[in-house]
């Protein structure tokens, strides 16, 4: 019973398919979040649960979880109410070691849609961090220049010096001059 509440409330989906890819078991974390009941799970395929352009990815997935015994998955569930889940799926096969074929699969299922979120937010804050520092440096080049045209244009000798008495800049003028 411990191991049963362990499963069936643990924060991640835990589901195992048999051979043919049908659910046989998912634990209440996985309904809850999914929203179907368990016989309506326990009727469906893994890829029933994702859109059509995911289908293809995820028979890839299955037949390498077939061949490797273990594999991962970043893909989107669709709940019952057709809202979008992007999740992580870490799956292990267990085979029958007399024949060697499939027995079934397991997987532990975590809803990354809330990571994405912010990975896309952080993006978006990069995007328009990078475009504001690059205008910025634009407007001060544009400055630079205007600064040196005005330099250069004085009538008299300019001339700039550091602490210590060294010349680090004469204007054009004086540049003639010398």
């Amino acid at each position: 019973e411990r191991y049963r509440d362990l499963i069936e409330h643990s924060p991640e989906m835990i589901y195992q398919l048999d051979r043919t890819g049908r659910f046989v078991h998912v634990n209440q974390t996985g309904l809850e979040k999914l929203g179907y009941a368990l016989d309506e799970m326990l009727a469906m395929r893994l890829w029933e649960l994702v859109p059509d352009d995911q289908a293809a990815p995820v028979l890839g997935y299955l037949e390498r979880l077939m061949a490797n015994g273990r594999n991962t998955i970043e893909t989107v569930f669709l709940a019952k109410d057709g809202r979008s889940i992007d999740v992580e799926i870490h799956a292990t096969a267990l085979f029958d070691p007399d024949s060697g074929g499939v027995v079934y699969t397991r997987a532990f299922v975590r809803d990354v849609t809330e990571r994405h979120q912010l990975e896309r937010q952080l993006q978006q804050y990069t995007s328009k961090l990078e475009a504001a520092v690059s205008e910025r440096t634009e407007q001060l080049v544009a400055s630079q220049a205007r600064y040196k045209a005005l330099f250069d244009l004085v009538a008299d000798s300019v001339f700039m010096v550091d602490r210590q008495g060294t010349v680090v800049a004469v204007n054009k003028r004086e540049e003639q001059a010398l």
